[in-house]
């Protein structure tokens, strides 16, 4: 494990196909590549005996292992999995993501685009250590015409099963079974109020947000003729 690439996965689905091609380029150039679930991926790494590259997921703010890593004279880069890509203005994702504040830390930052960019450049801009690469995204890598080429036949099964179709990607996590029974049933019998704070406010949130969902879904089931299909949170 000398000298190698690690490349820890949290959610298959979203980071391995980009992740497993930059893995197979530095394996071509002669780099050890460890890739796999996030879990075992990071003991491996923490289990080195000789320093390598940790590429994380997001910035990894307050992270026990990634300091270890750094004591042990890893290099720790980055980029965020989501990149705030629904919101209008980046300045609203960053204040959610917390983990971005500890970017100062890492040795490299790699932004999707110049938004992004240019609003984390001139956040750190006083922090002489950080290094914010404009290299464009990973998981990209296969959206557009290379997409669409390598996905052919599962682009066809899924017109062959659902023919016209609008789909929903739910970010429900709390609706969705994220908390247990016990979890579930306390929120339910508490008060709502303006002091709402944490899980409560946000299990109210989607309360509300899935009826619109449910509303919408309907609407399009009666005045159009396409399918509705729904992509459930990973957890």
């Amino acid at each position: 494990m000398e000298n190698g690439l690690f490349l820890p996965l949290e959610v298959v689905n979203r980071e391995y196909i980009g992740k497993l091609l930059l893995g197979v380029e530095m394996a071509v150039r002669g780099m050890p590549v460890f890739i796999g679930h996030k879990k075992w991926v990071i003991q491996l790494a923490l289990k080195a005996t000789e320093p390598g590259i940790l590429f994380y997921k997001d910035a990894g703010k307050d992270e026990g292992f990634m300091r270890r890593l750094k004591e042990k004279g890893f290099g720790l880069v980055a980029q965020d999995e989501e990149a705030g890509i629904i919101y209008r203005e980046y300045v609203d994702f960053y204040n959610r993501r917390h983990s971005l504040a500890g970017i100062p830390a890492l040795d490299k930052f790699y932004t999707w685009g110049s938004e992004e960019y240019e609003f984390l450049n001139n956040k750190f801009y006083r922090d002489r250590n950080t290094n914010i690469l404009n290299t464009g995204a990973i998981k990209t890598v296969l959206w557009g015409d290379s997409g669409r080429e390598y996905f052919a036949q599962h682009i066809a099964d899924i017109k062959k099963r659902y023919g016209r179709f609008v789909i929903f990607i739910s970010n429900f996590t709390e609706l969705n079974g994220y908390l247990s029974q016990s979890e579930l049933a306390e929120l339910k019998v508490k008060d709502r109020g303006p002091d709402e704070s944490g899980r409560k406010a946000l299990y109210n949130k989607q309360q509300c947000l899935m009826r619109l969902v449910c509303e919408a879904v309907e609407t399009i089931k009666n005045e159009t003729q396409m399918n509705v299909l729904v992509r459930p949170h990973p957890v």
